[in-house]
């Protein structure tokens, strides 16, 4: 959620580097990113509910499927 924020309220998705930045900083706004970060991941629990009987799922977490696209 914080890099989101970051891109968004720099206009730079991609690279970010001291450069691009300019000197410019950034007061984050905790408090709205704890609430939106429970949010997803009450998200993320009610989907594995649903889906826990379902015979067709694969559990993977997220660092392990970029660790498995890095290697």
């Amino acid at each position: 959620m914080l890099s989101r924020f970051i891109a968004r309220e720099l206009g730079i998705w991609h690279n970010l580097t001291a450069e691009k930045v300019a000197g410019r900083t950034l007061k984050a706004p905790i408090e709205w990113l704890k609430k939106v970060a429970a949010l997803i991941i009450r998200a993320e629990v009610d989907m594995l509910d649903h889906l826990c009987d379902y015979p067709g799922k694969v559990v993977i977490r997220y660092e392990d499927s970029i660790s498995r696209m890095v290697s």
